[in-house]
């Protein structure tokens, strides 16, 4: 029963994580005024997504199997970014108005999804370290050095790194935080309550007004050109994801969201382009000239939220293996390997 009901709070986090990185790109493509209401939540959104993969990264790191993990991150990161991604190459070209072998680079330099890309490539540097150290003290003193060393190496050179390494060291921080929540998770649930969530939430909120009245100059560290007020990101992003734990635990996890985490690289990968085609339609019938304000970001972001849904739908029924599905992916790489050892035969 524990795992089913930590599985929900897992999709249940990775859904409103998403799902607020989809209510940015819908502001971003489709906006309708000057108000944006993802600001507040934009220092923790992918800080969470990413703690909370490092809460699934191993449930016993003594006997950590780097093969094994090698083998999730290449079916369920590194294949799954080079399908969509091909996939979309072409049309996202021509709707950027720029030429197809620039895409095509981009899929090669870990460009074509940022995210995707700096989490796969932290997966990676943060199972060499399993692999290598089981001292937690040990471990927990690295992540801190490879958060220095993304701001050393954003402070040397803010040009974007091949696979976003220089975003990706950053990422195995809050890997790091996962993992650790992980192990002490049990000696911390008695903070698991409303109390502590609205303490948690009053002074992460208190920290980003203060940010958007006071200070201003604080940039988010995953899409910004420089870091400035880099000790104050991690701040309010430690704040933020201590807020989300707190708030996904001691809620009741809602299906919409859970289906978004459970199905969460979908909708990031295809939902850029998605809204772009919502777009061109609700400007061919005339919706944009309504001017219904934010209310009509709102309405795109659940339009593009549903079509998506429809998508996840037709690819888990007819084509799983498109989404690294561990059953159709070790079915149909498993018949071609016997295949081949039968010719070799």
């Amino acid at each position: 029963m524990e795992l089913i009901k930590r599985k929900k709070w897992v999709d249940f986090g990775k859904g409103i994580s998403i799902f607020l990185v989809l209510l940015f790109h819908s502001e971003e493509y489709y906006s309708n005024g000057d108000f944006s209401l993802s600001f507040i939540f934009s220092f923790f959104r992918m800080p969470f997504f990413f703690f909370i993969s490092g809460y699934l990264f191993t449930s016993d790191y003594k006997n950590f199997s780097i093969r094994r993990k090698l083998k999730q991150i290449f079916r369920g990161i590194v294949w799954t970014y080079l399908i969509f991604t091909s996939i979309i190459v072409i049309p996202k070209c021509i709707s950027n108005g720029v030429p197809i072998i620039n895409g095509v680079k981009d899929i090669l330099l870990g460009w074509a999804a940022w995210f995707v890309a700096a989490l796969g490539v932290a997966q990676l540097m943060f199972a060499v370290i399993l692999c290598k150290v089981k001292n937690l003290k040990v471990i927990f003193g690295i992540i801190l050095l490879y958060l220095i060393m993304g701001y050393y190496i954003k402070y040397i050179d803010i040009d974007k790194w091949p696979f976003h390494f220089e975003k990706s060291v950053l990422v195995v921080f809050y890997l790091g935080l996962g993992f650790f929540y992980r192990i002490y998770e049990y000696k911390l649930e008695k903070i698991i309550n409303w109390k502590y969530l609205i303490l948690a939430g009053f002074i992460y909120f208190s920290l980003v007004a203060n940010e958007f009245l006071v200070i201003k100059t604080t940039y988010n560290v995953f899409w910004g050109g420089e870091y400035k007020n880099y000790p104050l990101f991690i701040l309010y992003s430690l704040a933020g994801v201590l807020f989300m734990l707190l708030f996904v635990k001691c809620l009741k996890p809602l299906k919409m969201f859970c289906f978004i985490g459970a199905n969460s690289l979908v909708f990031y990968y295809i939902n850029g382009g998605t809204i772009k085609i919502l777009r061109y339609i609700f400007n061919k019938v005339g919706l944009q000239e309504l001017n219904l304000g934010y209310l009509g970001t709102l309405f795109m972001l659940f339009c593009s939220i549903a079509c998506i849904s429809v998508v996840v739908l037709f690819i888990r029924k007819y084509c799983p293996i498109v989404i690294g599905d561990k059953v159709a992916f070790n079915n149909f790489f498993g018949k071609r390997l016997n295949a081949c050892k039968k010719e070799s035969f």
